[in-house]
């Protein structure tokens, strides 16, 4: 609950800290997946799942303030998250472990809201053919920046990508991987 006797610039830095301290535990706890992914420490809990609903189930908790970013945990302003799933895709079964999906589905949309702070539009596409399935990330903000997409693999990097270095892990985990499309104005979406 809230303190009625603060004032509402002590109430801004109490919003703030907490939205600062969520942003925390995520990296923690990201930091922790990634080293057992890194060490093959985190066993797959594998089952049979529809792609598409791991996808709308991952667009639902951005709108049902599940995320840590609609949750308080700071990012875009407005944002809108459409969903396509093509025709042949959407009756696709795959073995996968759900949790860790979502998890790689929710940090590249979440990263699409974080950095676009004035708002935008996530497109998220699925394909499938066979027992393939793809998701493509676009937004209409800032996109990937370069930087990121050189250093996703240099361990010493300085540049923050935890996040993606994590959905990387967990696409090689389910034997796929994340793949960078280069947009016309020099930045990148993700696969």
């Amino acid at each position: 609950s809230q303190d009625m006797s603060l004032d509402e610039e002590n109430r801004r830095t109490a919003e703030k800290m907490k939205r600062q301290s969520l942003i925390i535990r995520q990296l923690i706890a990201d930091l922790n997946l990634t080293s057992k992914l890194l060490y093959q420490a985190q066993p797959l809990k594998r089952k049979d799942c529809s792609a598409a609903a791991v996808l709308r189930e991952c667009a639902a908790d951005f709108y049902n303030g599940e995320t840590e970013l609609s949750s308080g945990g700071g990012g875009a302003a407005d944002f809108v998250i459409e969903i396509i799933v093509g025709k042949e895709a959407e009756s696709v079964r795959i073995t996968a472990d759900e949790g860790l999906l979502k998890r790689a589905l929710r940090n590249l949309i979440g990263n699409s809201i974080r950095h676009n702070e004035e708002g935008c539009q996530v497109t998220v596409s699925m394909r499938a053919d066979q027992s393939e399935v793809s998701w493509r990330i676009e937004d209409t903000g800032k996109g990937i920046p370069e930087t990121v997409v050189r250093n996703l693999d240099r361990t010493e990097s300085t540049v923050h990508i935890m996040g993606l270095r994590l959905v990387a892990q967990i696409a090689k985990a389910h034997g796929g991987k994340l793949s960078f499309i280069r947009r016309s104005g020099g930045n990148y979406d993700a696969e």
